[in-house]
């Protein structure tokens, strides 16, 4: 019965007529919004939550009726593993929300064999906003990594707001004494002013009334639109970082931009080179801010990134 859910629930998220047991969701063509979607619907049917993590470990229905007939809470993890094998370093990467799980593992993947890499995402809620909430998220990152490469040279990675946590990591790692190899941040905005967090939540409220009658609306726009109003570890790495300038970083900095960026407007990307006391290195890929770490765009990300890996000692 269980099942026979799942696969309806693929085949609607899809809009396909069926899908069989062991179809991988991506081969079928899903991604991370159509995952969005996938995921609202079995959480409404059954009243589990699946999280992103969980699902890529098994993205067929058959895999997702198996995690949901456990009965039993699976905190979501820290660091979550996308590629474990390889001689580099690994490369820790920050997700802006859950879903850009999805995108990374793509990035991963084109990074080619050799390469391990993992995600670190919010675990789950524990009521903390702000300073205290950042305070945990950077203590559970670090402790999550550290678990897979105890001592540096570490290369880390942040997406979007995470760039700005994947800083805060950076920071914290380097007052402990350990050297940080290489950090790049993914298209992220120098700063999130109290206002701003204002409008943002006042934008989602807006949005998630508007949306609720018609929670799958067709174009892009509109879709990216539902994905950061019901991304809860967007929500939180948002208020996180809310009115706290990230910290003066004295390491080797590479920010990668799209040709579509906000940061392209004003002063903004000069910003970062006041805030990098070490060497800022700027590349312009092609893309905008959702798809660029994503086929097609993904594979000249992935080249940069790949060039700052080879940077460290293999691993034993």
């Amino acid at each position: 019965m269980m099942e026979r859910a799942a696969q309806d629930a693929f085949a609607a998220a899809l809009q396909l007529e069926s899908v069989a047991l062991d179809a991988n969701f991506f081969e079928l063509g899903g991604d991370s919004l159509s995952l969005l979607q996938l995921l609202d619907q079995l959480e409404a049917a059954w009243g589990v939550t699946l999280t992103h993590s969980s699902f890529l470990e098994d993205p067929t229905p058959r895999g997702v009726a198996r995690r949901l007939s456990g009965v039993e809470h699976v905190d979501r993890p820290a660091v979550f593993p996308l590629i474990t094998r390889g001689k580099t370093a690994p490369l820790f990467m920050v997700v802006a929300g859950y879903g850009d799980l999805i995108s990374f593992k793509s990035l991963a993947d084109s990074l080619g064999p050799g390469h391990p890499v993992y995600a670190c995402q919010p675990p789950d809620d524990t009521g903390q906003s702000g300073r205290a909430l950042l305070d945990f998220l950077v203590a559970s990152y670090i402790r999550g990594i550290q678990g897979v490469q105890p001592v540096g040279p570490y290369h880390l990675c942040g997406y979007s707001v995470g760039g700005l946590v994947a800083l805060e990591v950076a920071a914290e790692l380097r007052a402990r004494g350990h050297e940080i190899a290489s950090l790049t941040l993914l298209d992220t905005w120098p700063w999130i002013s109290a206002s701003e967090y204002a409008g943002v939540q006042l934008s989602r409220w807006i949005f998630h009334l508007a949306l609720e009658d018609h929670p799958w609306v067709a174009g892009r726009v509109a879709r990216v639109v539902q994905f950061v109003v019901r991304d809860r570890g967007f929500d939180r790495h948002v208020s996180a970082v809310r009115g706290k300038p990230p910290p003066q970083y004295r390491g080797p900095l590479t920010l990668i931009m799209p040709r579509l960026s906000l940061l392209r407007i004003g002063p903004w990307s000069q910003v970062w080179r006041w805030r990098a006391r070490g060497r800022l290195t700027l590349h312009r890929v092609a893309g905008d801010h959702e798809n660029f770490i994503r086929p097609p765009h993904v594979a000249e990300v992935a080249s940069i990134l790949r060039r700052a890996l080879l940077t460290s000692t293999p691993r034993a």
